[in-house]
């Protein structure tokens, strides 16, 4: 049986250069391939089996930075000490002599208590098990074995955005503030032993310090809080953002998918392309480059309280890669104007899709016009269309029954506004019944 830290005499690289070369594609201590576990002795004893396997974890002091490979090619039987009249917990760990390049698996001993506590892992050591150790045991059996194991991530190359290494987003309300933080796979902060990595253009940036940035209630932000959008679900699109200035790394979130640069969004709060970067004080302002990360759903309450609400999560509305659309999402049009008013509304469909920097808007609907007649019943959409008209054939009816008739439906470029008109484009009839169906594309200005 051997157990080596890997190195190559032959180019005269030592164990130490070799190590930090796996620095740059091991992105976390841990194992490979679900190796190294930790069982019961086939006969149970005072020791424990580690089964063959790869691990990779840091040194110390100077080798703080330098991650040590790790193989063991056979089954290695360790000792567990002696039991005394109180119990106390062990631990289980690889360890390397960085001097000396010499690899060992061996059992770290707790302090006996009555109240036992698990022992610091020490340096240069990775943590493969605890072991219960009761009072005046003879046996170790699977039952006292808790596996403390990480599965190793290998930083990909020659990727691009692909979405975070070993990380999630996740999203929490607390206090109605809503919360989106990076965390790693197994539910922790980030750190320098366990970071989460993303592609930002062509550098591959490492998270190695807890991140997140929080949206406080009270606030109509992306205008999300509006009479069109307010309590309903809205699905938000996760970012990684670059500062301009020192290059620091920041969590944002926004309505629009599609955003490469920080210019793409706008500084004000409450418009519908706002970006909400704060971690370490890194306003929208100041970054540089983004890097859609995901998406996921919450919820703004109406009036001035603006509560913050999220949904029980799925893979539906919570997304852990680069998204660049919504799911189709129900909003309440606004109608009329104080020419021609559109009341006592049955909204039967209103929905939107983002794709891109696209809008697909669907609205159906039957109410009363009033006022002074006109040529359009106005509705809102979701988004404030790009400069320029964009159009659509629709189908509307100008009276409380009879068929449907060939209309169209017209965005004023710089606004949210749609006026949706007959064919002859004569003025709509005042009275109840009035009927408009629109489906219509078209670019988030």
């Amino acid at each position: 049986m051997a157990i080596d830290v890997s190195y190559r005499d032959t180019f005269t690289t030592s164990a130490e250069d070799l190590a930090r070369t796996n620095r740059n594609f091991i992105i976390n201590e841990g194992v490979a391939f679900d190796g190294l576990k930790v069982t019961q002795s086939l006969t149970p004893a005072m020791t424990v089996a580690v089964a063959t396997g790869t691990g990779y974890f840091y040194g110390s002091g100077t080798n703080a930075n330098v991650m040590y490979e790790f193989y063991s090619d056979a089954s290695e039987t360790v000792t567990i000490g002696t039991a005394g009249v109180q119990a106390r917990i062990d631990i289980i760990c690889l360890k390397v002599d960085a001097s000396t390049g010499v690899a060992s698996i061996v059992a770290v001993a707790g302090t006996p208590s009555g109240s036992p506590a698990v022992p610091a892992t020490p340096a240069s050591h990775y943590k493969l098990a605890e072991v219960a150790v009761g009072i005046s045991v003879t046996t170790i059996t699977n039952a006292n074995i808790t596996d403390r194991r990480r599965s190793v991530f290998v930083a990909p190359t020659g990727a691009r955005n692909q979405g975070l290494i070993n990380g999630k987003i996740v999203p929490t309300v607390a206090s109605n503030n809503l919360t989106v933080a990076i965390k790693t796979l197994a539910d922790t902060d980030p750190t320098a032993t366990n970071p989460v990595g993303i592609w930002i253009g062509n550098n591959l940036r490492w998270i190695t310090s807890a991140m997140n940035t929080t949206m406080p209630a009270g606030f109509n932000v992306f205008n999300s809080g509006s009479s069109e959008l307010a309590t309903r679900e809205i699905d938000y699109f996760a970012y990684i953002g670059k500062a301009t200035t020192g290059g620091a790394l920041s969590i944002g979130f926004a309505r629009i998918p599609y955003a490469k640069l920080g210019s793409d969004f706008n500084t004000s709060v409450t418009n519908e392309k706002y970006g909400r970067f704060d971690s370490a004080n890194i306003e929208v302002n100041n970054i540089s480059e983004v890097v859609n990360i995901g998406r996921f759903a919450a919820t703004l309450s109406a009036g001035a309280g603006h509560t913050w609400s999220v949904p029980a999560f799925t893979n539906a509305n919570l997304i852990q890669e680069p998204v660049y659309e919504t799911r189709r999402l129900d909003y309440l049009p606004t109608y009329g104007d104080a020419t021609m008013t559109y009341t006592s509304v049955t909204t039967n469909q209103a929905y939107y899709q983002i794709t891109g920097r696209n809008v697909f808007t669907t609205i159906s609907a039957v109410g009363t016009t009033g006022g002074l007649a006109t040529i359009s019943v106005l509705a809102t959409v979701p988004f404030v269309a790009i400069t320029g008209d964009h159009n659509a054939t629709v189908s509307v009816r100008d009276a409380t029954s009879g068929a449907q008739v060939v209309g169209w439906a017209i965005i004023d470029g710089g606004s949210n506004l749609t006026y949706i008109r007959k064919s002859d484009t004569i003025n709509w009839g005042l009275g109840t019944g009035r009927t408009i169906r629109v489906r219509i594309l078209y670019p988030i200005a």
